[in-house]
C-alpha cells in the first residue's frame, strides 16, 4: 500500500512539474554566467580591451607614475640600452620599456622587500638563469649582550658578552647595472616566448615564474570552451569559470591573492599605451596623473578602503568626530539637518549640479 502511494505521488509530481527550462532566463549575454564557455572572439576582444584600460587606475595611482615615465623615455642612456636589447632579442622596444616602467619606474637601484632588485626587478634565482653575476660576501658585526652568570662565590652577576653575527652583502650585483640587466632580461623574455609559444605567456612568466605559467597553460589547454589553438592569457583569465573550469578558476584566484600576476600582461599592455601617450603629450599625461593621484596621506597602506577609489572632497565625513558632531545636532523631531544637507550636497556634486 505504501509503495502504491509513493508511486502515485511521484507520477503526480512529474506530470505537474514545470518545464525543464523554467528557471532559464530569456535574455542571456554570451560569455557571462553559464555561457562563459561560449566566449566569442569579438566579445573576448572587447573584454580584453576593457581590462587593459582598467589598469590605468593601478598604474597612475602611484606617485612615481609621472617621474617614472620621464626617466624611461628621456634618459638617453636607457633608451640606447632598450633599443639595442630589442634589436638583439627580437622583442619590441616598447615592451621592454613597459616592463622596466612597471617594475621599477626606471630606477636602476630599486629594491623590492621580497628580494628582486634593479631596473628590471630580477630575483636572485632568475639572475643566475640570465647569466648575471651576483657575488656575495660574508661580513661580521659585533653585538653586545648582557647576561647573568655565577661568579666563583656562586652569586649571580651581570656580565657583558660580545658575539660576532654574520651578515651577507652583495659585493657585486649586476642586477643593479642597466648595461648588463636590460639585455639579459630581454634575452630571458625572448626565451620564455619560445618556451611557452606566445608573448603574452612570456610576459606572464616574467612576473609569475616558469613553473606557475606551465601549470596555468596546462589548465587552460584542458579547460572547457577554449579552442586548443586559442589558449591565450586573456582566454585563461576570462574563461576561469567556477562552474565549468573550477580547477583553472581556483588556480587563477590563488595567484590573484598572492600577487595579481594573472593581470600582469594587461598592465604591461596598458603601460605601453601610457608611455606612448607621455611621448605624444607629456602635459596630458601629467593631467592624467593628477586625476588619478590619491590626495589622502597614504603610507604603505591606505588608511581605509574608500581612499583607494575616492578623493577627499568626495567624502561627506572624514572622521568619527565628524559623524559624532553631526549626530549631536539631531533635532527633536528626529531629523538630521546637517547630515541630510551634507548628503544632498554630495549627491548634487556627484551629478554635476553643484
Amino acid at each position: 500500500m505504501k509503495f502504491r502511494f509513493l508511486l502515485l505521488l511521484c507520477l503526480a509530481s512529474s506530470q505537474g512539474a514545470a518545464p525543464q527550462d523554467y528557471f532559464v532566463p530569456s535574455h542571456r549575454l554570451s560569455g557571462f554566467g553559464v555561457d562563459r564557455d561560449d566566449l566569442s572572439n569579438e566579445l573576448l576582444e572587447i573584454r580584453t580591451n576593457l581590462m587593459i584600460q582598467s589598469q590605468t587606475f593601478s598604474i597612475m595611482r602611484d606617485p612615481q607614475a609621472v617621474p617614472g615615465a620621464r626617466r624611461i623615455t628621456a634618459d638617453r642612456r636607457l633608451q640606447s640600452l632598450f633599443h639595442a636589447a630589442a634589436e638583439h632579442s627580437g622583442l619590441p622596444v616598447e615592451l621592454l620599456e613597459a616592463i622596466a616602467y612597471l617594475e621599477s619606474w626606471g630606477d636602476a637601484k630599486a629594491e623590492s622587500p621580497s628580494g628582486p632588485r634593479g631596473i628590471m626587478q630580477v630575483s636572485l634565482g632568475t639572475a643566475r638563469v640570465m647569466g648575471l653575476r651576483v657575488v656575495a660576501t660574508t661580513r661580521y658585526r659585533i653585538v653586545k649582550e648582557k647576561v647573568q652568570v655565577r661568579n666563583k662565590q656562586n652569586k649571580l652577576i651581570t656580565k657583558t658578552v660580545r658575539h660576532k653575527v654574520p651578515y651577507v652583502v652583495a659585493s657585486r650585483d649586476e642586477r643593479l647595472t642597466p648595461d648588463r640587466v636590460i639585455p639579459a632580461a630581454a634575452n630571458y623574455l625572448a626565451g620564455l616566448e619560445r618556451k611557452f609559444g606566445g608573448r603574452d605567456w612570456a610576459v606572464f612568466a616574467y612576473h609569475c615564474g616558469e613553473g606557475c605559467v606551465s601549470q596555468m597553460q596546462d589548465l587552460t589547454r584542458r579547460a572547457r570552451g577554449i579552442p586548443p589553438d586559442q589558449a591565450t592569457v586573456a582566454r585563461m583569465f576570462f574563461s576561469c569559470s567556477p562552474v565549468w573550469n573550477r580547477e583553472l578558476y581556483l588556480a587563477v584566484q590563488a595567484e590573484m591573492q598572492r600577487d595579481y600576476s594573472p593581470t600582469y600582461w594587461f598592465r604591461i599592455e596598458r603601460a605601453q599605451q601610457l608611455l606612448s601617450l607621455y611621448r605624444r603629450d607629456p602635459e596630458g599625461f601629467a593631467r592624467l596623473g593628477e586625476e588619478f593621484k590619491s590626495d589622502f596621506p597614504v603610507g604603505t597602506r591606505a588608511p581605509h578602503r574608500l581612499t583607494v577609489w575616492l578623493k577627499r572632497d568626495d567624502l561627506v565625513f572624514h572622521s568619527d568626530d565628524d559623524i559624532k558632531a553631526a549626530i549631536s545636532n539631531i533635532c527633536r523631531c528626529g531629523t538630521y539637518p546637517r547630515v541630510s544637507k551634507a548628503i544632498h550636497a554630495a549627491a548634487a556634486k556627484a551629478q554635476g549640479k553643484s
